[in-house]
């Protein structure tokens, strides 16, 4: 059975979609798709990979809902998050520095505006 759907992304509520998304966008070399002061939808087209940040607000929110994103995690997989480190770390809120795990992941964390945590991540061996 084949799915309805063509897409499935987060859409993330925040209190500045634009901050929130500048700052993943250079990160995830993202690019704006949509981009209103109430929300902005970010893609990279080849490969797929999306976001949302919707102001946590705005009235396409259930009111019962209308807070912003708290615990939250975006993970993004990396083939090399040591390089990534190396050249973004002075640019970031990190939270949580490059780390080997003992699980067999080598990682880092870091905050965007909103409050939304970064998880770069690179499984090791196999």
């Amino acid at each position: 059975m084949s799915s309805p759907f063509s897409a499935l992304y987060p859409v993330v509520a925040v209190e500045n979609p634009k901050a929130s998304a500048a700052a993943l966008r250079d990160l995830a070399s993202l690019e704006p798709v949509f981009e209103e002061d109430w929300y902005v939808h970010l893609a990279d087209t080849s490969s797929g990979r999306q976001v949302g940040f919707v102001r946590f607000d705005h009235e396409s929110v259930p009111q019962t809902d209308q807070k912003p994103a708290g615990g939250l995690f975006v993970t993004m997989d990396a083939d090399d998050v040591a390089a990534v480190w190396a050249d973004k770390k002075d640019t970031l809120d990190v939270v949580h520095p490059l780390t080997d795990e003992a699980w067999g992941q080598r990682h880092f964390i870091c905050r965007i505006p909103g409050g939304v945590l970064v998880d770069v991540v690179q499984m090791l061996g196999a």
